[in-house]
């Protein structure tokens, strides 16, 4: 476990920047350029652990919720880290999906893209 995640105390956000290094569900928003909205994402941080492809399998936090300053700060961070992300938003008065349900929805997103490039790579031969 990463000692230095669940050291700092006095700047919340250094932690969970790191983490985008770290846990492959935070690599993998990275890669899709797309941050769950604040809700969904504090249900996650909440779990406070996530897969790595490190030796233990396992990167650990201590739980947290961020609040929306919090967040804007957190994607200004990843922006000037050099990655484009954007945080995926609801309509108004739709509730925040589950973690799990958000990124399900996210990945059977790109498995269609993916799959209609197929298809038209088909249809052209």
């Amino acid at each position: 476990m990463n000692e230095r995640l669940l050291s700092v105390r006095n700047t919340r956000l250094a932690p969970i920047v790191e983490l985008f290094d770290q846990g492959l569900s935070f690599r993998l928003m990275l890669s899709w350029g797309m941050l769950p909205p604040l809700a969904t994402m504090n249900k996650f941080l909440a779990c406070g652990r996530d897969d790595t492809d490190a030796q233990d399998g396992l990167v650990e936090w201590e739980p947290v919720a961020l609040t929306r300053p919090e967040y804007d700060r957190l994607v200004r961070d990843l922006r000037q880290r050099g990655h484009y992300v954007e945080r995926n938003s609801l309509p108004r008065g739709t509730s925040a999906p589950s973690y799990e349900c958000w990124f399900a929805s996210q990945l059977a997103k790109r498995a269609a893209k993916h799959g209609s490039r197929k298809d038209r790579t088909r249809s052209l031969a």
